[in-house]
């Protein structure tokens, strides 16, 4: 049985590559929702989360993303009692996923925004 718990009290990362690319897979993903473009594809296990001062001022300023660790808890418990349910939701995901986040569609996305920005194309 291969699962990924993403566990974020974010420090800095706004979008990590790890629970995306375990999305892609199909892969059940547990993570806090709030400053991921890609919440949508996770179903219910979005982790109840705040925005709070971050305890490691050292090196991070600004706030973060604070996980309820019961809610963290009943979601783990949730995909592993129902783990048939989860992956097949999750397998179904994966081709959306995938779709919306790859190399192409983003460089296209940047590019048209470039061009229209620019009011012509100096990429033909």
């Amino acid at each position: 049985m291969i699962m990924m718990f993403w566990y974020t009290q974010v420090e800095g990362e706004g979008f990590g590559f790890i629970p995306l690319q375990a999305l892609a897979t199909g892969m059940p993903v547990i993570s806090t929702g709030v400053w991921c473009s890609y919440e949508n594809y996770l179903g219910s296990n979005v982790v109840e989360s705040t925005i709070g001062p971050t305890q490691h001022t050292g090196y991070t300023q600004g706030e973060v993303v604070l996980p309820n660790v019961d809610s963290l808890v009943y979601l783990m418990r949730k995909v592993v009692d129902n783990f048939d349910t989860e992956i097949k939701y999750y397998f179904g995901q994966a081709p959306a996923v995938y779709a919306n986040y790859n190399w192409k569609t983003r460089c296209d996305e940047f590019l048209k925004s470039v061009v229209k920005r620019l009011g012509t194309d100096f990429f033909r």
